[in-house]
């Protein structure tokens, strides 16, 4: 007899992360930002001078769409500022690419305001056996999608 799917340690390693993002994002609520937003702001406030779409895709494992509809709502709220370089040949079907992201002091507000609220909700997985078996699971996960 075949084991549960709600047995599969994929099922639980996804919804016990989709159970804490929740948790996260209605913490965070009241800084007006979610904690993929806060993770996009600290990736381009230490990451200056490569924020570049893919890169912070990249980063964060996330795809393009996902991060230019996050960057979308975080310059919506007035936390980034989006620079885009001009085109020479100004072609009329051709979008404008992203030069730079900046954090404002809007945003940097909401960062900070939310750092303690993260750091008391988060356990540093810098040291000792969780990372290890992160590192690990990561590993068999990129050979299994190579």
């Amino acid at each position: 007899m075949s084991e549960s799917i709600f047995d599969c340690s994929i099922f639980n390693l996804i919804k016990t992360s989709c159970l804490t993002a929740r948790l996260f994002d209605r913490k965070l609520s009241n800084n007006g930002i979610k904690l993929s937003q806060y993770h996009f702001l600290c990736l381009i406030l230490e990451r200056e001078k490569e924020n570049l779409i893919s890169t912070i895709a990249d980063r964060l494992g996330r795809e393009k769409a996902t991060i230019g509809k996050n960057m979308r709502i975080l310059e919506k709220k007035g936390f980034i500022i989006i620079k885009k370089k001009q085109k020479k040949d100004n072609k009329a079907n051709e979008k404008p690419r992203i030069e730079k992201i900046e954090i404002t002091e809007a945003g940097i507000k909401a960062m900070s305001l939310s750092k303690e609220i993260y750091e008391n909700l988060s356990v540093s997985t810098k040291s000792g056996t969780l990372l290890e078996s992160l590192k690990e699971f990561s590993t068999r996960i990129k050979k299994i999608s190579a």
